[in-house]
Formats: C-alpha cells, sequence, structure tokens
C-alpha cells in the first residue's frame, strides 16, 4: 500500500484553512482531511485543533479502535467550542473531518461537514462519505439535480461541522467492499474538478505522487477558489510510504 497527501492553499486564498494528517501506528493507520472555516484565522486553527486533538487521543491509547477514533472526534469537538468561546476572535470558526481508519478489523471512516472520501475499484469511483450541505439536501429531496448541485452558488454552505454544535453527530461506517484505492479531500478539489476527472487521474499507474500533483494542479488550472487537500491511498501499488 502507497499512500501521499499534499495540500495547497490555491491561487485566490491568502491562508490555508486546510489540515491533513497520517498517522500511523503498530497496527493501524489514520488518514484525516480537515477544512476549517471561521473569519480570520478561524479556520485554520479550528482544523489544526481537530487534527491534534484526535492525533493526541489516540496515541496515549493502547488499543486503537474504531470507538477510540470516534471519543478522539467527540474531544476535539469539544475543544473547539471552548476554544471559540475563550477567544472572541475564533468565535464562530468550526471544520469539516474526513477521517479513514484502516485497523484490524478493516476500514472504517467518518464524517462531518463536506470534505469526501472516495472508494476506487476497477476504475470506478464511489463516494463514500455523506455531504452535509444545503445542496445534498436539496439533492435528496428531488430539488436539483446531482449536475445542478455542481453548480449551485450555495454549494459550498455546510449544515455540519466539527466545533459548531455539542450535540455532534458524524456520519459513520464500516467499508465492507474491498476497494483497490482510497481519496480523501476537501471541496477544494471537488468544487473544481468533477468526478469523472479525478477518476480519470487515480485510475492511472503514474506513481501517487504524480496523480495527487495532478489532482492539485487540476483544481488550480479551474480557478482555485479554495484551499485544496487530498490524500490519495493505493492498495495496488507496492514500495516506500510516504506522507
Amino acid at each position: 500500500m502507497e499512500y501521499i497527501g499534499l495540500t495547497d492553499k490555491g491561487p485566490v486564498r491568502s491562508i490555508n484553512q486546510d489540515t491533513f494528517r497520517i498517522i500511523e501506528g503498530l497496527d493501524y493507520t489514520i488518514f484525516m482531511v480537515a477544512d476549517g472555516m471561521g473569519g480570520h484565522s478561524g479556520g485554520e486553527v479550528a482544523s489544526m485543533m481537530a487534527c491534534e486533538t484526535i492525533e493526541a487521543h489516540i496515541k496515549k491509547e493502547e488499543n486503537v479502535g474504531i470507538h477510540t477514533i470516534l471519543d478522539g472526534v467527540r474531544l476535539s469537538n469539544e475543544n473547539i467550542l471552548k476554544r471559540g468561546k475563550e477567544d472572541k476572535s475564533l468565535k464562530g470558526m468550526g471544520t469539516t473531518l474526513v477521517l479513514l481508519f484502516q485497523g484490524k478489523e478493516g476500514f472504517h471512516f467518518i464524517n462531518i461537514g463536506d470534505s469526501r472520501l472516495y472508494g476506487s475499484t476497477k476504475g470506478k469511483l464511489v463516494q463514500l462519505s455523506v455531504d452535509d450541505s444545503y445542496v445534498n439536501m436539496l439533492v435528496k429531496s428531488g430539488g436539483i439535480s446531482k449536475e445542478e448541485a455542481q453548480r449551485h452558488p450555495q454549494r459550498s454552505m455546510i449544515t455540519k461541522a466539527l466545533g459548531t454544535d455539542k450535540n455532534l453527530i458524524v456520519n459513520s461506517a464500516c467499508i465492507e467492499e474491498e476497494y483497490e484505492q482510497f481519496l480523501l479531500c476537501s471541496d477544494g478539489l471537488t468544487s473544481m474538478v468533477d468526478d469523472d476527472t479525478i477518476n480519470s487521474i487515480i485510475a492511472g499507474n503514474e506513481p501517487v505522487k504524480y496523480r495527487v500533483e495532478s489532482m492539485l494542479q487540476k483544481a488550480i488550472e479551474t480557478g482555485g477558489h479554495d484551499n485544496i487537500t487530498v490524500i490519495l491511498i493505493d492498495r495496488r501499488e507496492t514500495g516506500e510510504n510516504n506522507d
């Protein structure tokens, strides 16, 4: 298994409010992408706090399972809420999170917000995460099509995030299908590059780093209106892990 994560602030934003982490344990690997929101440096602080809190919580535990991860996510939500109340300049900050956990019992994912997890097998790309977004609510209700959602002016409006509500509800599931590849990304990629283009890039046999760089470059070429973060995990390849 080979993997790499990269992030770019893009040509429009002045700072990068995305954070990613790849954590390797004795019998587990965890991949995280968080996309922060909030004025000034709030989003940057929130996304970093989410990843750092989860990582610190995990590293204190001897036996790490999905329940350990969920506890870390809940703790990060509490910490972000608390920090936002204590520091007026960070009021209202929050962050999306998409997390992939590989442990003894296989793969699990957790997500809140609109950062995404995809699985790919034999050239077919499937979105595994659930978008907590206004446009996804419209799609589910039949108000707009998936194609219209891609161009909707409020496509970046999320309905849930870490650090915005003490009553935390996340999307979480065990991944039962054997996917050849996994992709985690912020909406800086998916708002600029459609799924077919993403699929054509990751389906290739080029090195993982090259494919990740290609996705970042494609998002920048098509506007790069937001920060862009991508982690690609290729289970087809062998070689040295890169993070």
